[in-house]
């Protein structure tokens, strides 16, 4: 356990030297892009996006940085859960519109959860690139779904690809588990 905890902390410190690098240029990236979105109103709403995905970066990075040090924090709030899926859809429609994929989203709810929509994000985003990866170009179909049961808003992703193949089923849930080569 000793070690364990001497290995994380190796791992905090390189990370947290490595935010701090990655910080400066991503501060500039999005800088240029509120900048240009700034001058050309007809960007806006993309420059908008790729600042948005820089804080993801960011909040990303220091994930890890907690991760390393054994803590998770969640910053809570109430959030629309219909917005936030059409945020959510908006920021991944071009991956879908660019492998000639369908995204639906269905959100039967009007009503406001407490959660972390950065980490929530993450997740579906994690959850929907694993899906695109497993469908066919121009025939795959994605639907995000949103519906209250009782106090509760259940979040489905349905996809019509092949599937997780039984041998790492039972290793999906493991932190940073991937089987991907790239």
């Amino acid at each position: 356990q000793r070690e364990e905890s001497q290995r994380l902390a190796s791992i905090g410190y390189g990370i947290s030297t490595i935010l701090h690098d990655i910080k400066n240029p991503l501060t500039t990236i999005k800088g240029f892009s509120q900048l240009i979105g700034h001058k050309s109103p007809e960007h806006k709403d993309r420059c908008a996006m790729i600042s948005s995905e820089v804080d993801n970066l960011v909040a990303m990075l220091e994930d890890w940085l907690d991760f390393s040090r054994g803590s998770v924090n969640l910053k809570r709030a109430p959030v629309d859960v219909g917005e936030f899926l059409a945020r959510f859809c908006d920021t991944v429609q071009p991956l879908f519109d660019s492998a000639e994929m369908k995204l639906t989203r269905d959100a039967q709810v009007e009503t406001r959860v407490f959660m972390d929509e950065r980490k929530m994000a993450r997740v579906l985003a994690n959850l929907v690139s694993d899906a695109q990866k497993a469908m066919e170009r121009g025939t795959g179909v994605l639907a995000l779904r949103a519906r209250a049961v009782g106090s509760a808003v259940i979040l489905a992703i349905e996809d019509n690809g092949r599937g997780i193949p039984v041998e790492p089923q039972p290793h999906v849930f493991s932190p940073f588990f991937t089987t991907d080569r790239e």
